[in-house]
């Protein structure tokens, strides 16, 4: 699935292409698919022209990233924490706000 969702992200001459991508990473990062998890998260995080840039949804992925056990996308978690990016959403996930 994430290969199939990375050939038509890199093949996007036709816009369908994009929509269809994504459709796949998101499939194969749903089933724990740890390279779609964090494209996927990279995806929201940065917002490409397919995808709106969203942090809530980049933080969802890249905390699954982490339960599985993967350094480098947890070291991306603590930087998105750092910067702040995720500091509301954490806040009222724990009831904190």
């Amino acid at each position: 699935m994430y290969e199939l969702g990375k050939y038509y992200l890199t093949n996007n001459d036709d816009p369908e292409n994009n929509a269809e991508a994504i459709q796949w990473i998101t499939g194969a990062a749903q089933r724990g698919q740890i390279e779609a998890i964090f494209l996927l998260a990279e995806m929201y995080l940065y917002g490409t022209k397919d995808t709106i840039k969203d942090e809530n949804h980049a933080l969802h992925w890249y905390e699954k990233a982490a339960r599985l056990g993967r350094p480098r996308r947890s070291t991306r978690l603590r930087q998105c924490m750092l910067r702040g990016q995720a500091l509301k959403l954490i806040i009222n996930k724990h009831g904190c706000g």
